[in-house]
């Protein structure tokens, strides 16, 4: 018996990693995947194993640190598969950068992948739940970066507190519609 069958799980930064590790996991699960990565041949590798494996699963190239691609991977995960359950925020970018040596473009798009694109994202699943009297589930991966992080992580350690605030947020605002939210603290 598996845990997923007939929903539809969203994975961002599902090429490698926690994103894959997911993806597969979901798929394992019964889930229809929506593997969503900057990198369409590291996508389409993912989506080619799981369906090897007897699973479904459909890629979509998508930056979530565009807010227009956010948009679009949304709306084509409900038009492809009629909806959304679960949403995995696993991308993210781990450029270095200290205090002082922290650009402004450096920073922007740190907190953009990192922080907006995920709100961006859970917003419109939250959304689309709403619409729909669903219950639903979002798993944001953070970062023990979050409490602190080195001198050379600066923006990340930022962006990936932003998100911690932003999972205890929704966490709190909308469990009593069902939706739960939640945070993997890796490191």
């Amino acid at each position: 018996m598996t845990m997923f069958p007939g929903k539809v799980a969203l994975v961002t930064g599902a090429r490698s990693g926690l994103g894959e590790a997911t993806a597969w996991r979901f798929a394992q699960e019964g889930a229809k995947v929506v593997v969503a990565a900057r990198r369409a041949d590291q996508g389409a590798r993912v989506v080619q194993r799981i369906v090897a494996a007897g699973g479904e699963a459909h890629f979509v190239q998508a930056d979530v640190g565009d807010a227009e691609d956010c948009a679009r991977l949304m709306a084509m995960a409900v038009a492809t598969l009629g909806g959304v359950n679960a949403l995995c925020n696993s991308a993210a970018t781990t450029e270095r950068g200290t205090l002082l040596d922290t650009t402004l473009a450096m920073w922007q798009q740190q907190m953009d992948i990192n922080a907006r694109g995920p709100f961006l994202l859970m917003q419109a699943l939250v959304r689309h739940l709403l619409e729909h009297q669903l219950p639903g589930s979002i798993v944001n991966i953070l970062s023990q970066s979050a409490h602190c992080g080195q001198s050379f992580l600066v923006p990340y350690s930022a962006s990936k507190a932003t998100l911690a605030n932003l999972t205890k947020n929704v966490a709190q605002s909308w469990r009593a519609q069902r939706i739960r939210c939640n945070g993997v603290m890796a490191g």
